[in-house]
């Protein structure tokens, strides 16, 4: 069994114009896609909560909340670390990390994503 932690961050979160992406629909808070980070070789699950509205359009940017489920032997992600956002094997999106909020490397139930602030 592979240990996994949970890692909740602060990030910028870019989804790109419908003539990029090929999306028509932009996303509802509580979005699952795939997150792709360059020095990893396969994508990590994630939730994106927007903070402050509850979608975003494409062509748009804003601030969110993310949680990564990923093996704990991975590289560490930290401020300033960009990665892909994609739907199957299309980039739909990127994201940077803002700030790294809290890790967690013990067994759920983790805290809610949206009391990562406080």
């Amino acid at each position: 069994m592979i240990d996994m932690q949970v890692i909740d961050v602060r990030a910028k979160i870019e989804l790109f114009p419908s003539h990029v992406s090929g999306k028509t629909r932009g996303y509802l808070s509580g979005i699952r896609p795939n997150h792709f980070f360059q020095q990893e070789s396969s994508s990590i699950p994630g939730v994106i909560e927007f903070i402050g509205q509850g979608s975003l359009e494409l062509g748009r940017s804003c601030t969110a909340f993310v949680r990564f489920l990923r093996p704990v032997d991975w590289l560490p992600i930290e401020a300033g670390q960009e990665w892909r956002i994609n739907e199957g094997s299309k980039q739909v999106g990127q994201g940077v990390v803002l700030e790294v909020l809290r890790t967690f490397s013990d067994q759920p139930p983790f805290p809610p994503l949206s009391s990562a602030s406080g």
